[in-house]
């Protein structure tokens, strides 16, 4: 393992919603091809999106492919040290149109990081752009703190 993907694993956790938290370096549930279903609940699945971590001296940025899915229909969250991403795509039925046949299949998206404290989180970001999700995790600044000492 080098260098970058232990820094990885110490900046940011990846785990799914019915997965126990693992390394990034370790996540099960997504191909190199792309998200797999994770399970199916009434008619529509959730998959879990496929995701690249990139990472610098100032920030780890997560790239999340989630096709069919508009602005609107994106909701990131963190509470409690917990990065959200549920996402879910257009139906693509066109008005007055019936689906007479369908090799894809459309439900939601749906993937939860755990964030290390390294990060900042008043300060990320997120852009969509043709079905990628681009999210901006900035690093904190390292806090010193001087302990004063006092004679007795």
């Amino acid at each position: 393992m080098d260098t970058m993907e232990k820094t990885q694993e110490q900046q940011i956790h990846v785990t799914s919603d019915n997965e126990s938290q693992k390394p990034a370096t370790q996540q099960s549930g997504a191909s190199q091809s792309g998200g797999q279903p994770a399970e199916q609940r009434g008619r529509r699945r959730e998959y879990v999106p496929a995701v690249d971590l990139i990472e610098s001296d100032k920030e780890v940025t997560l790239i999340v492919d989630i096709p069919g899915v508009p602005e609107s229909g994106v909701d990131l969250n963190i509470e409690k040290s917990i990065l959200s991403l549920t996402a879910v795509p257009e139906d693509g039925v066109i008005a007055g149109k019936k689906l007479a046949y369908s090799e894809y299949g459309v439900g939601e998206y749906k993937r939860s990081f755990a964030l290390s404290d390294d990060i900042d989180k008043e300060n990320v970001s997120a852009k969509l752009k043709n079905g990628v999700l681009r999210i901006t995790l900035p690093k904190s600044a390292p806090v010193t703190k001087k302990i004063g000492i006092t004679a007795e």
